[in-house]
């Protein structure tokens, strides 16, 4: 009995989870599933996906990303200072 006790105890509590986890094998059921979860209300959805999909993107109302735009700069500062170290 104070086996027991003792083992209770020392057990951590169980983790409280918070959220709902849905694997889809096709694109249209998943943003129709963000669309209907943001019409109930509900906000700060993620998506989980080995693709990046612009319906997905546009479902949780996604802003373009500032790589799209930093890369390219980046990439064209690095090209010209190569070029005047070269020369």
């Amino acid at each position: 009995m104070i086996g027991r006790l003792v083992d209770k105890l020392l057990q951590s509590p169980p983790p409280n989870y918070h959220g709902v986890m849905g694997v889809y094998y096709y694109v249209d059921d998943v943003t129709e599933a963000v669309k209907t979860l943001r019409e109930h209300g509900h906000n700060g959805l993620s998506v989980f996906s080995p693709v990046p999909h612009h319906d997905i993107e546009r479902a949780l109302d996604q802003k373009s990303s500032l790589v799209r735009w930093a890369s390219p700069a980046v990439s064209r500062c690095a090209s010209m200072r190569g070029c005047r170290i070269r020369w």
